[in-house]
């Protein structure tokens, strides 16, 4: 994401009013450094396993980390905090990613007011409770009352 507001706007990096020749270069490097390899981390999971999609996930968050050193050296609160949330996010997709084997959880896309579908047919019989407070929470108290009696 910061590459592109880099690559469209090479002064949200260095928040100068005249950008140099020097930030241009800057902001082209990093752009050919952060399109391809946050690209490569997004999107390699989703096609490919192995030790290798964790090292690109993992060197993600190195990377991210070290732009956080970067912005705490140059005092740029704006750039540490964004690096930190990368680097939040990078550590635990990793985390999840090597974790994968081991979560029971299943996503099941269906719709819940279907008593066909796969939801009911796979859960009927065994479970007593659903807690659906996630999925009421867009709606006031009236609608609400409806979906529960629809």
């Amino acid at each position: 994401m910061a590459g592109v507001i880099a690559a469209a706007n090479p002064a949200a990096l260095s928040g100068s009013t005249q950008v140099t020749d020097g930030e241009r270069f800057y902001q082209r490097m990093y752009t050919a450094r952060t399109i391809p390899f946050e690209l490569l981390a997004g999107l390699l999971p989703c096609y490919f396993d192995g030790p290798l999609v964790s090292l690109v996930i993992g060197a993600s968050a190195v990377v991210q980390a070290a732009d956080m050193a970067i912005g705490l050296g140059k005092g740029d609160l704006k750039m540490v905090s964004g690096a930190l949330i990368a680097t939040v996010v990078h550590t635990l997709c990793c985390d999840l990613y090597l974790n994968r084997s081991t979560i029971k959880a299943i996503f099941i896309a269906s719709d819940i007011f279907d008593d066909t579908s796969a939801l009911f047919q796979q859960l009927l019989g065994k479970l007593d409770i659903i807690n659906a407070v996630s999925f009421f929470h867009p709606f006031d108290w009236d609608a609400s009352l409806m979906l529960l009696n629809a």
